[in-house]
């Protein structure tokens, strides 16, 4: 019976590393692609003399390069493909350049209880969070476009703990778009295509819109990150119900079991992700976001914002924008792999 077990054990191990790397290699697909459609973006902008269309492909360009490289470290890194849990995934983060890692905080709330690593980001300044690995139910049975209802495996992977701020946005990109001013009051009036470029230029990304979920849920199902009750999400949420119609600073309510502040409520965020109906044939991990096909003229915004209602702020509601799309309700929140 031991040998059994043994036989036993040693095929689940190979099935784990077989699918670790055959996520990596996915990734590095993604990420190559994408590098190649940033570079014809390029030269097509180049050859219409657009010299700020021309400038921002190639930072996604060179983001999206930067990001293949380090998928390939990492394939050679780890060529046993086993994944890593969340003290591997400690050190991952502790290796990263750019992050300086602060300490490990518990954050409680909706039942759920974890112990954050934090990291602070030298470009831009924002706090950082190492969202622990996991598996989740993504969407919701009440509404069509929040189903098919799916099991979503997530890698570990940093996310920022408030939306953007107006200051580290100035401190990268150099500009001062939003509307309602304020250094520690997120950043509006971003398109996904500058959203996009901010990240490239400090080194990160946006998250996948299943990542962002997951994020946002911190291991509940319930319709918030701390239940199912609207009478509660003034404590979590600036939405119309507690809002004098402008955004407030960052961080001013409470956060999730992952210890992120304004998951619901706010500012809209951007994801990665091109816009689809459904999530019929949506991949079952968090990253790469699921981009390309129709959908890629539209992209995905997930968290209410200031102004919504109770129902538009919560875990699993999405909607979208074109990518050129600016509003003083919209701006992002920005995430970074593990090498």
């Amino acid at each position: 019976q031991a040998k059994a077990d043994l036989v036993k054990a040693q095929g689940a191990a190979k099935r784990v590393r077989e699918e670790e790397l055959k996520r990596i290699a996915a990734e590095q697909r993604a990420a190559k692609a994408e590098a190649e459609n940033a570079e014809l973006r390029r030269q097509l902008a180049e050859l219409k003399g657009n010299k700020a269309e021309a400038e921002l492909a190639a930072k996604q360009a060179a983001a999206a390069r930067e990001r293949e490289r380090e998928l390939g470290g990492a394939a050679a890194a780890n060529p046993s493909g086993l994944p890593t849990g969340s003290a591997s995934a400690l050190g991952r983060a502790k290796r990263l350049k750019g992050f300086s890692y602060l300490d490990t905080k518990a954050f409680a709330c909706g039942g759920k209880r974890f112990e954050i690593a934090r990291f602070r980001h030298a470009k831009t300044g924002l706090v950082f969070h190492l969202v622990p690995g996991g598996t989740y139910q993504r969407g919701n049975l009440g509404e069509k476009r929040e189903q098919p209802v799916t099991t979503v495996t997530i890698q570990p992977f940093l996310i920022c703990a408030t939306e953007c701020t107006q200051a580290a946005y100035q401190a990268v990109s150099g500009k001062a778009p939003s509307q309602f001013k304020g250094a520690r009051r997120p950043v509006e009036m971003v398109s996904w295509d500058e959203a996009v470029a901010f990240c490239a230029q400090a080194g990160l990304r946006l998250p996948s819109e299943a990542e962002w979920e997951y994020a946002c849920r911190a291991g509940t199902q319930t319709s918030y990150s701390f239940g199912s009750g609207e009478g509660e999400l003034g404590r979590y949420a600036e939405f119309e119900s507690n809002n004098d119609e402008e955004t407030k600073e960052v961080g001013g309510k409470l956060p999730n079991a992952f210890g992120l502040y304004d998951m619901h409520g706010n500012v809209w965020e951007w994801c990665q992700d091109a816009w689809h109906g459904s999530y019929q044939g949506a991949p079952a991990t968090g990253w790469p976001a699921w981009d390309g096909g129709a959908g890629a003229s539209r992209r995905v915004y997930r968290g209410g914002c200031w102004y919504n209602s109770a129902s538009d702020c919560r875990s699993a509601y999405r909607d979208w924008f074109v990518p050129g799309y600016r509003s003083y309700d919209l701006g992002f929140r920005p995430a970074r792999s593990l090498p």
